[in-house]
């Protein structure tokens, strides 16, 4: 879930280049949407969407299915420290901008969770 589109597509091509497959939301809205109509292994989010703030897709996501890791992208990394609630914390926190090591380290946790 990335609403700048270049960022958005780097992303989905860096996730089909370590063979999974990935959906791409221009807004919080559009991924909650995806979420409750497919499977996912992980969410790549970014905390400053359009429409509502990456904390309030993260919440609903996490009360949808808890287990899923998230994994925040974003330039605001400090944004993560209004979140109150451990619940509703992220799995990981990736500072844009990202290097493709750390994309791929998070792609990882798909593996040890499975």
């Amino acid at each position: 879930m990335e609403d700048e589109p270049h960022t958005s597509e780097l992303l989905r091509e860096i996730v089909f280049s370590n063979g999974y497959t990935s959906v791409t939301a221009k807004d919080g809205c559009e991924a909650l949407d995806a979420f409750q109509k497919q499977n996912f292994q992980l969410v790549l989010l970014d905390l400053r969407l359009p429409d509502m703030s990456g904390i309030e897709v993260l919440k609903k996501i996490r009360k949808m299915a808890p287990c899923i890791p998230v994994v925040i992208v974003t330039g605001s990394p400090q944004d993560i420290l209004t979140i109150q609630d451990q619940e509703f914390l992220p799995d990981k926190v990736i500072p844009k901008p990202f290097k493709l090591r750390q994309i791929k380290e998070a792609l990882a946790i798909i593996k040890s969770k499975g």
